[in-house]
């Protein structure tokens, strides 16, 4: 994918790369800091082992955006959206932040009140008969990412469109067909 892009869109790959990096290792490092040695076998082990899946997924993704490998953006989109909502509904809950979020929400346990809350990397995943909690909140900040990423992969496929009808026709210069092209 590197020849096909500019150093603009290497250089957004590269922050994005180190934000989703950094991200998956505050939330190993975290996790580590709360691991307690005696719940890592069984079903205890199972939920360390998905919450270092999901921080590792964030590293790797990072580390492709980090090589502007091709694969960087589809898979940093899915681990965005796998960010974008955390709520609790039925003694079930979800929230996986790697980075940074800033939530708005519907808090429906007693009553609807409007939440906002902010934090850095975390996870958690419950299922219990006995919580009552019921909230549903969107992550702006995975929200962002996922216009800004949605962006990069518009740009660099226009990018490679721009490079492989300069390469076609031989004529043009790209810096010519990229101001024509652009709206």
């Amino acid at each position: 994918m590197e020849n096909h892009i500019s150093k603009e869109t290497i250089s957004d790959l590269v922050k994005l790369g180190l934000y989703q990096v950094v991200g998956g290792l505050v939330g190993i490092l975290i996790m580590f800091w709360n691991l307690k040695v005696d719940l890592i076998f069984g079903l205890s082990g199972l939920a360390y082992l998905l919450v270092f899946l999901f921080y590792g997924y964030s590293i790797y993704c990072g580390s492709l955006c980090l090589k502007a490998d091709s694969k960087a953006l589809e898979r940093s989109l899915w681990n965005q959206i796998f960010q974008l909502f955390n709520f609790a509904i039925f003694g079930f809950s979800f929230q996986y932040v790697s980075g940074a979020s800033l939530n708005v929400g519907l808090d429906l346990t007693n009553s609807v009140k409007l939440s906002f809350s902010a934090g850095t990397s975390q996870f958690e995943f419950f299922l219990s008969e006995s919580d009552g909690r019921l909230f549903l909140n969107l992550n702006l900040i995975a929200f962002a990412l996922i216009k800004w990423i949605d962006r990069l992969m518009k740009q660099v496929k226009e990018e490679k469109l721009i490079r492989e009808m300069a390469s076609f026709n031989g004529s043009y210069d790209t810096a010519e067909l990229s101001q024509n092209e652009t709206p």
